[in-house]
């Protein structure tokens, strides 16, 4: 019993160190196959409809069109993802579902594929409801580079609502002819 109740508090504690971190796969240090990580994003975010191996393969093969400025040492880490199948190492899925702008609110359901610098390291807290914020600082980042390379895999705007003190646009009448008469 006693190893019973040891081994649970550690489990607790355990967990209690990832919940912070709970939407960046705890296995972050390590290459996993594709099919894995795709199954783990459909399981955390519950998108709809779900995230497909094709979908981020398709996304990856075109990171030139969407990233010219790309370094060929990034561009060689993302395309491990269709060469091998698999989410490299430093790599994790991020969905956001609300951004709320000077443009306005919008509901959305964005999915990207982020590569995180090793040897930079800051927090980034996720809020229950899908709200990006900065929950630390950088700690290390003395060339100033970027800490984090982000590669949208699905970015769908739902609906949106006018920045404040901006009134809502008219609908327009819906028009119910049929042809003519």
């Amino acid at each position: 019993m006693k190893t019973f109740v040891v081994l649970l508090a550690w489990l607790s504690f355990t967990l209690s160190l990832t919940a912070a971190d709970s939407l960046i796969r705890t296995n972050i240090d390590q290459d996993i196959p594709l099919a894995e990580a795709v199954r783990w994003a459909n399981g955390q975010f519950h998108p709809n409809p779900p995230l497909t191996e094709a979908e981020v393969i398709a996304a990856v093969r075109a990171i030139k069109l969407e990233h010219s400025d790309i370094s060929p040492q990034l561009l060689e880490i993302y395309q491990r993802v269709p060469q091998e199948q698999v989410l490299p190492k430093d790599m994790y899925f991020v969905q956001t579902t609300h951004l709320d702008t000077t443009a306005g609110e919008f509901q959305m359901d964005r999915i990207n594929l982020v590569w995180r610098d090793p040897s930079i390291y800051y927090d980034i807290m996720i809020d229950g409801s899908g709200r990006h914020k900065l929950a630390g600082k950088i700690v290390a980042n003395p060339t100033n580079r970027a800490s984090h390379y982000v590669l949208p895999i699905r970015n769908r705007y739902i609906s949106s609502t006018p920045p404040a003190g901006e009134k809502a646009a008219a609908t327009p009448a819906k028009d119910n002819s049929t042809g003519s008469r």
